[in-house]
């Protein structure tokens, strides 16, 4: 069902899809309601190197989800979750300052969506969430709830400290390990930095338990002495803190049953910095699910009894899926035939001016690299910026000796006299997303980066850009 009202709304136009199923949980040891529904996994799509067949390009994986009974932004605190009862804590719920005190950026770019003021979206909850920093793309999740209100309360102080007291036993080993010569006077400790926090905030126990930072806790904080509420910094900046919350009375149990008690929707949000791919996402979900229908399903079914699922903006729809059939193919140019002793070639010509390079990595996070004419300057080049720029090459070995050729760029004028740095490097190792190498003789992975002494850098990768093998004599 999810994945027909998926199917309905979103044409996937230049991704690949791999999306699967989902049950939760999927570990015995995991404290969390029974949910199920939809992955959808959308790889940005190119072609292979003879041009003939799509592939997946690397790292580009944009993960959407309808689930049922899912609070996908939960980060669990593993000390205090016990069969039962699951803790956790996420950002506090507060949209002006989503990702305030972790990145600036992010937090201008997802108040710059206007998310509240959707006709159907903004009459639901709307959670933004991932990583701190600029390291990683801002996620959102829209939760259909009845009353608009998830089961889940937000523990207070005192409550919180109770269940860390209560956890002593289970993590005395992890506790004792820290000072292992004197481990006998581990819980001791642990018990009077506790009761130190009960008597400085003996005032406020019932007050909302709130965390400055997404780590969540463990016995080490408690042991070390932390304090654990200190948010007073955050507090007077008005940045988002976050919350420790459990589920309500009995919703573990009620969520094994049929009905869902809620309905999570979730997606990379994205706008003209972004691959086409993950724009054409993130307006499907903006302009043609139908929140209030999946609300209706499962919460006023007798709204939509014996009615079929249907997208808002057909005609819209329609218009825009019809704008790509004139469109003419584009290729990029390191897909088309090379002579024998030309290894990888790309002049960029088959890109579109403020896109980002066909045929290459480039992270979804920070400044993008994208395509450009230079003012004074002929051809398609590429704009680097914050972040590294790799070509989606399969790795082929390369001969012991071999030229490559390249243009570089600078910006004719420099506010200041810092200049800046271009950095290439060659790689003899395959590198992987979890930061693990594997070494692989004769291969070779290229990557393109300013090298940032200061703001003033060189920009800009001339048109032509190859490796070429020596001709025979």
């Amino acid at each position: 069902m999810f994945a027909e009202w998926l199917q309905k709304s979103y044409i996937p136009i230049g991704a690949l899809d791999y999306s699967y199923a989902i049950a939760e949980p999927n570990k015995k040891e995991e404290v969390q309601p029974y949910g199920s529904g939809l992955c959808a996994a959308m790889w940005n799509a190119m072609w292979d190197n003879s041009g003939k067949q799509v592939v997946k390009v690397p790292h580009t994986e944009s993960r959407n989800y309808i689930l049922t009974n899912t609070i996908i932004d939960a980060e669990p605190i593993a000390m205090l979750s016990i069969p039962g009862r699951a803790v956790f804590t996420r950002r506090s719920p507060d949209i002006e300052k989503a990702f305030m005190g972790s990145s600036e950026k992010k937090n201008a770019f997802v108040k710059n969506l206007k998310l509240k003021d959707h006709p159907q979206m903004g009459k639901y909850i709307i959670q933004y969430y991932g990583c701190d920093g600029d390291g990683c793309a801002p996620m959102v999740a829209v939760y259909l709830a009845p009353d608009n209100k998830l089961p889940i309360r937000q523990l207070t102080r005192g409550e919180l400290l109770n269940m860390i007291e209560q956890a002593i036993p289970k993590e005395k080993a992890r506790v004792e390990r820290i000072i292992p010569n004197e481990k006998h006077l581990a819980e001791a400790r642990v018990k009077t930095n506790l009761e130190n926090l009960r008597k400085k905030y003996k005032n406020s126990l019932n007050s909302p338990a709130e965390l400055k930072n997404s780590d969540g806790i463990d016995m080490t904080d408690i042991f070390n002495g932390d304090d654990i509420f200190d948010t007073e910094l955050q507090q007077r900046l008005k940045e988002n803190t976050y919350g420790v919350y459990t589920y309500e009375e009995g919703v573990l149990e009620k969520s094994k049953q049929d009905k869902p008690l809620w309905i999570c929707i979730s997606w990379t949000p994205a706008d003209m910095h972004h691959l086409p791919y993950l724009r054409e996402i993130h307006r499907s979900f903006m302009e043609h699910f139908n929140f209030d229908y999946a609300y209706d399903y499962f919460f006023r079914p007798e709204l939509v009894k014996n009615k079929p699922y249907t997208i808002l903006n057909e005609a819209i729809q329609k218009t825009h899926l019809a704008s790509y059939k004139n469109r003419k193919e584009e290729k990029p140019a390191a897909a088309k035939n090379l002579p024998a002793n030309v290894y990888f070639f790309d002049d960029f010509s088959g890109n579109t001016i403020g896109e980002k390079p066909k045929g290459w990595y480039v992270p979804s996070v920070g400044v993008p690299s994208i395509i450009t004419t230079p003012n004074g300057e002929e051809g398609k080049w590429v704009k680097l910026e914050q972040r590294p720029l790799m070509p989606n090459d399969k790795g082929k070995p390369l001969p012991e000796n071999f030229k490559m050729e390249f243009d570089v760029l600078t910006d004719k004028d420099f506010a200041t006299n810092t200049g800046g740095a271009f950095r290439l490097r060659i790689h003899n190792k395959i590198l992987r997303t979890e930061a693990i190498t594997r070494m692989r003789p004769s291969k070779y992975l290229l990557i393109w980066m300013p090298c940032r002494a200061m703001q003033n850098l060189p920009k800009t990768l001339r048109a032509m850009f190859a490796l070429k093998q020596p001709t025979p004599v």
